[in-house]
């Protein structure tokens, strides 16, 4: 059976995109509870890639965004029916839809949808800044919008589940720096790698930790040190964590490290590496 252009744009950003285990299809039941609680209808376009896909994981994309210098909003995680309808809510716009977050915890959101038949087959798409409360249009549909990424050119290739692909060279090792006492012991650092390896892009490499001189260390090598503190502050980063880690990068190729967490931190950054 012939796919349409729609489901062949789907599919690829899904392909190149994806990250982790394939998440459920959202049923065409929750979608109309979306429509229902909001009172709204909704676009065909992303009924359509729900209820094949299911709010899935992206973080993959901000790291090309990076590297190619898009001015785009990176796509992080289209949400799950119970956060879109928070989400939407806590907008207190008439008519809106709140479905993907960014690394910054901002909305992608359509405004101001119809209630009343016939339903749409697509869309604008805007951003919505929750330090502000302003949105801003990002695409003419929710198709468009999709393809603003898929257009980018892949670092290596694109990614497919059945084709793992190698990171490319990195440029930068960065370090994510604890005081010892920290962690009470080993399982607790153990504990913490899985969460923070199982966070990460496929663009970046983690790559161990060491624990000496009063300090453990967490090693990771990427082209995009703002990306990787960016995912970290993301999925990781608590109150707890902020304020004990220090995290600096440096070239592979240089002995000067640069820091990136504190923000405006002044003091000099020591760690020995291999």
């Amino acid at each position: 059976m012939l796919m349409t252009v729609r489901q062949l744009l789907h599919r690829h950003f899904i392909e190149r995109f994806q990250r982790g285990e394939m998440t459920e299809a959202v049923s065409s039941t929750a979608i109309e509870q979306i429509a229902s609680m909001l009172n709204v209808l909704l676009p065909a376009s992303y009924r359509d890639f729900q209820e094949t896909y299911g709010p899935v994981y992206t973080p993959d994309i901000l790291d090309l965004i990076v590297l190619r210098n898009a001015r785009l909003a990176d796509i992080q995680q289209f949400q799950s029916i119970e956060d879109v309808i928070d989400s939407s809510q806590s907008i207190e716009a008439k008519g809106c839809l709140a479905f993907v977050t960014d690394c910054s915890g901002n909305l992608f959101c359509f405004k101001s949808l119809a209630n009343t038949l016939p339903s749409p087959d697509d869309a604008p798409v805007w951003l919505f800044d929750h330090e502000t409360g302003k949105a801003s249009k990002v695409a003419s549909s929710f198709d468009a919008w999709l393809s603003q990424y898929t257009n980018l050119q892949p670092l290596v290739q694109s990614r497919t589940s059945e084709t793992p692909t190698t990171p490319p060279d990195h440029q930068y090792q960065i370090v994510l720096q604890f005081p010892e006492s920290f962690f009470a012991d080993t399982p607790a650092i153990l504990a913490f790698e899985e969460k923070l390896s199982s966070s990460m892009p496929r663009t970046q490499t983690y790559d161990g930790y060491d624990t000496g001189s009063g300090t453990t260390n967490f090693i990771i090598y990427s082209n995009t040190p703002n990306a990787v503190l960016a995912n970290f502050r993301k999925y990781i980063g608590t109150n707890k964590v902020e304020k004990k880690v220090r995290i600096a990068y440096r070239s592979v190729d240089a002995d000067v490290w640069t820091n990136l967490w504190p923000k405006r931190d002044i003091r000099p950054f020591e760690y020995t590496y291999k």
